[in-house]
């Protein structure tokens, strides 16, 4: 679908991931203070110049079919006739990499306007080197970034084919000021999640509520197929390239919805590849473990 622009993707996501590394390593400092934004997020260097980073090489993508979009910088993104938007979060998990976590990842999405849907998406983990990517006509598979090359044999992915029991990991991401979840609500679903593990087996063998700090991670993780590794609910809405990893799900083999809060309290669900068109992100391994995560979902939005 992409293939004359992919080159140039990989390149921004690889150069992204090397400023974030920096910090990582310490090379950068990281003792700059945050930006508290008006959501409640955070923003700061490492956002900044990872974005800067990944701009320098995108702004050489066709003006007329592509926007540019970034969290944390001003890109390309005033062009109603562009074709595509391409949705760059260049420091995913900044709360937990101020911290000094290795977790945070990058991530980018190109949404065709058109079909109101992310149509491609590259998760990069600098910590690791890996790059999970997949569109529409490819299915995700695994990519490593070392000291400036890509290993030449991607590897095809595949989700797990475990159950929502005892040795089932969920993620979530945390709850963050301006998100649709209260507190209570948020605690109430993390219950719900290892409670429906409990119920196929005994109750010290409930499922495992994992929160790493960056729904694309949690996005390529399922994607990626680990044992136990079954789903997660992405309950933030902080910008809607961190929806774009739902992709990864569907294209290794597992299932996404998306779910949106009614006027009346009631839930619908919505295309997972159109963010804008929901406040909830469900995936999994399979219909089934989806089907039991948006059941958790509504039991706290009622």
């Amino acid at each position: 679908m992409f293939t004359q622009f992919q080159r140039l993707f990989l390149r921004a996501v690889v150069a992204s991931m090397q400023v974030v590394r920096k910090f990582q390593t310490g090379e950068l400092s990281l003792s700059e203070l945050a930006e508290v934004k008006k959501d409640g997020t955070l923003k700061g260097e490492c956002d900044v110049r990872s974005g800067e980073a990944a701009l320098e090489i995108l702004k050489r993508l066709p003006a007329d079919i592509f926007e540019l979009r970034f969290e944390d910088i001003a890109g390309r993104d005033k062009n109603p006739n562009a074709s595509y938007r391409c949705d760059n979060d260049n420091y995913d998990g900044t709360r937990i990499g101020t911290n000094g976590g290795c977790t945070s990842t990058v991530i980018l999405g190109v949404f065709d306007k058109a079909l109101k849907q992310y149509v491609s998406c590259f998760v990069g983990e600098p910590a690791s080197g890996r790059i999970w990517s997949a569109d529409l006509e490819t299915k995700t598979q695994l990519s490593r970034y070392d000291r400036g090359f890509l290993f030449k044999k991607p590897v095809p992915l595949h989700v797990c084919e475990g159950k929502l029991d005892g040795q089932a990991t969920v993620f979530m991401d945390p709850f963050e000021v301006g998100f649709p979840l209260s507190k209570t609500q948020h605690s109430a679903l993390e219950a719900n999640i290892t409670e429906l593990g409990a119920s196929a087996g005994k109750p010290k063998d409930a499922a495992h509520v994992m929160i790493l700090g960056s729904n694309g991670l949690h996005e390529a993780l399922v994607a990626n197929g680990g044992q136990g590794a079954i789903g997660g609910i992405m309950t933030a809405k902080g910008g809607p390239w961190d929806a774009a990893g739902a992709l990864l799900v569907i294209q290794a083999g597992g299932c996404a919805v998306g779910l949106k809060i009614e006027a009346d309290g009631s839930v619908t669900e919505q295309d997972p590849l159109n963010p804008d068109s929901y406040n909830f992100l469900v995936y999994g391994n399979s219909k089934e473990t989806v089907a039991s995560l948006v059941g958790a979902v509504q039991n706290c939005v009622k």
